[in-house]
């Protein structure tokens, strides 16, 4: 990369919180169905009173099992910022008997 005029840094865990906030973000909207829900709305598809709410119905992630693969800094923060959305945390790490001070309690999912 740097051969081709490209800078190279290494920043560990410099914007592991952005990172982790995106995530979750993502989550909520994916399983409330924002994009789709919006697309919905602005199409003009909404055409009964109650035809949103039938058509659009998301879930909600309490109760859900949220996967993390990895407990680095991310997978760590994503946790962590998970927990109040009462969520059931499955995490997979192969470096996991290296790791210490993970959030409590989780589930390790076994590899295969």
């Amino acid at each position: 990369a740097e051969a081709r005029g490209v800078t190279v840094v290494n920043t560990p865990g410099r914007n592991a919180n952005a990172v982790a906030e995106l995530v979750v973000g993502l989550a909520l909207a994916l399983v409330r169905r924002i994009p789709t829900s919006s697309a919905y709305v602005k199409s003009g598809s909404w055409k009964h009173p109650m035809g949103g709410y039938i058509d659009m119905r998301g879930v909600e992630l309490a109760g859900k099992t949220m996967g993390i693969v990895g407990m680095g800094a991310v997978g760590k923060l994503v946790a962590r910022k998970a927990r109040p959305l009462r969520h059931r945390p499955s995490l997979r790490d192969d470096d996991l008997p290296r790791r210490r001070a993970l959030p409590q309690p989780y589930r390790v999912a076994e590899r295969g």
